[in-house]
């Protein structure tokens, strides 16, 4: 999990660093490995912008099985009471190491919860078109026009073709 934070982290800020050294962050060979493990697990697809791949599928689905984990963590986790709550979120140093390790994972674990599971729920969107489409609807986002512009890039070689063909056939009479 720390190698999928630190991957997304250097994804989020690798742009920014290649730029201040006057290099393509795509011709960087650590930022493109990076993006490899981060996105497919170095499995990349025939078509990286949408085709499926069993790196693509494993990394999508372990990120599901995150958030099952996370949600199940806290539900677990709940406390009963305000008095539960406040002996929940300390960590006590004199009541052994046992104790001490355990209060450190709940305590640390509830702090770093609302992170992990905004990077766990949002992580499938890079991997499956119908998640995508599924947050995209919860959080009432559009994304009508990323389809439009797919259909326009799809009809744009038929309009050329239609331009094209009186001229060639003009060409041919002469």
């Amino acid at each position: 999990m720390a190698i999928l934070c630190f991957s997304g982290l250097v994804l989020l800020i690798g742009g920014e660093i290649a730029s201040a050294f006057d290099a393509d962050p795509k011709q960087v060979p650590f930022l493109v490995a990076v993006k490899q493990l981060h996105r497919w697990l170095f499995m990349i697809p025939e078509n990286p912008r949408g085709g499926l791949s069993v790196g693509r599928i494993i990394t999508a689905v372990t990120t599901m099985c995150m958030t099952i984990v996370l949600l199940t963590g806290v539900v677990a986790w709940w406390p009963k009471s305000k008095k539960m709550l406040k002996n929940r979120l300390t960590v006590s140093t004199d009541k052994g190491f046992r104790r001490f390790v355990y209060d450190t994972h709940v305590s640390l674990g509830i702090y770093a919860f609302v992170f992990l599971f905004i990077t766990a729920l949002t992580g499938p969107v890079f991997s499956f078109k119908w998640y995508k489409q599924g947050m995209s609807r919860l959080f009432g986002q559009e994304t009508e026009q990323k389809e439009m512009k797919m259909e326009m890039k799809k009809t744009m070689p038929n309009r050329l073709q239609q331009r094209k063909m009186p001229l060639l056939a003009e060409m041919r009479n002469r």
